[in-house]
């Protein structure tokens, strides 16, 4: 979990101060507030992430609006938000091997189901909870 954590630093934070000292905290750092922190961390990244694609996707649509200009397929934009995901983990790693990139996406992924499978086990606590 550290070394995933530590990961999401990385690429979530540009600040190399701030990430030293975030990689610092998470010695004291319980395994709930290490969830906790992942969350935020993915939720940065991913936010990071969408809205450089809606910027893309939205240049797309300006395109399509204009006389003559070509048409793009759903297949288009999904290709779009592909190449937008390895951009900006190559601009935040200096990765530029496709591969080690793509393995790097791969571990994010899981990071998120972890993520996902962790909220869903609060909410159904929280529910029991409530009944």
């Amino acid at each position: 979990m550290d070394q995933k954590l530590k990961q999401l630093i990385d690429l979530a934070v540009i600040d190399d101060e701030r990430k030293s000292r975030y990689i610092d905290a998470l010695t004291v750092m319980n395994e709930e507030q290490k969830i906790t922190f992942a969350v935020q961390l993915w939720q940065l990244l991913s936010d990071k992430m969408h809205l450089q694609f809606v910027e893309k996707a939205q240049n797309m649509i300006e395109e399509m609006a204009q006389e003559g200009a070509p048409l793009y397929t759903q297949e288009d934009f999904a290709k779009v938000e592909e190449q937008t995901v390895f951009e900006f983990l190559r601009k935040q790693s200096g990765l530029n091997d496709e591969d080690k990139l793509a393995q790097l996406r791969d571990e994010l992924l899981s990071i998120q189901q972890m993520v996902e499978s962790h909220d869903r086990e609060i909410s159904e606590i929280k529910n029991k909870i409530q009944y």
